[in-house]
């Protein structure tokens, strides 16, 4: 399909040239793309090949994440990422999460996680995770 053809140019433009300059502004995008989802799939009939390209973007998240310099754009960008993952109806961000988090160092990640599970985003890491960090 010509179409997700185009969106996995848009998935590697972003993770490729944009996030050679600016890992911010390229983290910002692919979060952007991957809001797109709903009103994508609302509006079109995919035969799995749109979908990849959405769940590719995902994946992409974890290098952008461990491109982007520490500050409070990256808690930023993560707390966006967990609201995404949590509005998706599609099941394509099921993976966000988990790249997100593969993104952060441990540190960050306990952090991270500690301050979205008490602002009601996602929960803590799980036990399992925080033993097993990948």
């Amino acid at each position: 399909m010509a179409f997700a053809r185009t969106l996995g140019v848009l998935v590697d433009a972003i993770a490729g040239p944009l996030a050679d300059l600016d890992p911010v502004g390229a983290l910002t995008r692919m979060l952007d793309f991957i809001a797109l989802a709903s009103s994508v799939f609302e509006r079109s009939d995919d035969d799995g090949t749109i979908g990849d390209q959405f769940q590719a973007a995902c994946a992409a998240v974890a290098t952008l994440i461990e491109r982007t310099p520490r500050g409070p754009a990256i808690e930023e960008l993560v707390g966006r990422g967990c609201a995404l993952y949590l509005a998706d109806d599609y099941g394509v961000a099921d993976d966000l999460i988990a790249a997100m988090a593969k993104g952060l160092d441990p540190q960050r990640r306990s952090r991270t996680a500690g301050e979205q599970g008490a602002a009601g985003g996602v929960p803590a890491l799980s036990p399992h995770d925080r033993l097993h960090p990948q």
